[in-house]
Formats: structure tokens, C-alpha cells, sequence
């Protein structure tokens, strides 16, 4: 059975890499951004994730007996911090997907995260690089998960799909769109041929096509 897809508010990106993976550290490539929140903004998503991590942390300690003591329990987002290490008042979500891996058959597969624009239409140019301080909301399913090597129970944010409401391109390219979802970042203006991918709302979208 499918794990139920979760989808955020609008946030802020931070070291987006959603139309090209990436291969730094890993050669198969990832696809990530962080989405910055507003605290006010961030609570109910965070008491979401809550409820969910509270669950994993007490299987873990159940399963592992003899570590239960030490088991850590890890919150899946955290604060974000100005340079000096200071609070800034809002909340960073880190969400990732696999570009390329292995099915337990055996099978390679590749992917890639649904785009859709701020009409809600998909995007099929993927011509351009998301900056920091785009307006996105990203579609996701949560993977609870224990690692006993280091004996931390936590909760990793699979992203599904993402919504570009307002698009700053990486690198100073043109902003595209204004402050509301009428008038947000058309992928219009990207597309050059038709799509057979169905964007019909943001929801739809995010439909799960995980391993």
C-alpha cells in the first residue's frame, strides 16, 4: 500500500536542484531542495511529522531492546540559523528523491519529481535551474527509518512532486511571476512542445510512482 502523500505550505527554496540531479556526492544523483517556513506556518506540518516520528522512535526502541536507551530521536526538519548561530524564527524541511537506483528485483529505474507551475499546469521544459528564494510547495510521503550503527530513529521526506508558484532562476536569470497564484511563475513561457503528463491540480500531480 502506498504511503499517503503530504503537501506543504508555500515556503521559500534553499540549494534546489530539481531539473537537474545532483551528482556530487552521489554518481546515481539526487533531486533535494530544503523549503524554508515561516514558524507559524510550519505548525501543523510539524506536529504532522510529529505524530509520525513519535510512532517510529517508540518501534525502534521496541524492536532494539538492548539499544533502547540509546536510541536518538531525531525530528525530521530543523531550525534554520544565521551565520552567528542564531535563530532566524523559521523551520527548514529537507525533502530528496533517488534519481537512478535498483528495485528489490533487480530492475534499474529512473526518476524525476513532478513539476507543476503556479497554474497548476506541468511543466515540460525543465530548461532552467530553481535559485534560492523561489516560492514552491513540494508534494511528499514519508519514509520512518532506524539506523543502528548510529542509533537514530527518524523520519526522511521523499519528495514526490513540487509546485513553482514564483521562479528566481539560479544565477540571475529573470524572475518569473508576481506575489499570488493567479499571477505566479506559467510554465507557459518554458514549454516549447506538449506534455501527455496531466496536471490537473497540484494533488494529482504528486501521484505515487515510488519502488
Amino acid at each position: 500500500m502506498a504511503n499517503k502523500i503530504i503537501r506543504t505550505p508555500v515556503g521559500k527554496a534553499q540549494w534546489a536542484h530539481l531539473t537537474v540531479a545532483d551528482t556530487k556526492w552521489n554518481p546515481d544523483g539526487e533531486y533535494k531542495v530544503n523549503l524554508v517556513l515561516e514558524a507559524d506556518k510550519a505548525q501543523d506540518l510539524m506536529k504532522q511529522l510529529d505524530r509520525i516520528q513519535a510512532e517510529n522512535y517508540a518501534k525502534a526502541k521496541e524492536e532494539n531492546p538492548k539499544k533502547a536507551a540509546k536510541v536518538i530521536d531525531k525530528a525530521p526538519y530543523e531550525e534554520e540559523m544565521n551565520d552567528d548561530g542564531t535563530e532566524t524564527g523559521n523551520i527548514v524541511f529537507k525533502f530528496k528523491m533517488k534519481a537512478r537506483g535498483q528495485t528489490r528485483n533487480g530492475e534499474i529505474f529512473e526518476r524525476r519529481p513532478t513539476l507543476v507551475d503556479g497554474k497548476g499546469k506541468p511543466i515540460t521544459n525543465r530548461d532552467f535551474k530553481v535559485g534560492n528564494g523561489s516560492d514552491l510547495a513540494v508534494a511528499f510521503e514519508t519514509v520512518p527509518y532506524f539506523i543502528p550503527a548510529t542509533n537514530i530513529a527518524s523520519v526522511a521526506l521523499r519528495m514526490k512532486a513540487v509546485q513553482i508558484v514564483n521562479l528566481l532562476e539560479f544565477g540571475g536569470g529573470e524572475t518569473f511571476g508576481f506575489d499570488s497564484y493567479e499571477s505566479g511563475f506559467d510554465a507557459s513561457s518554458q514549454n516549447t512542445n506538449n506534455s501527455e503528463e496531466k496536471a490537473d491540480d497540484f494533488e494529482s500531480a504528486a501521484e505515487d510512482h515510488d519502488f
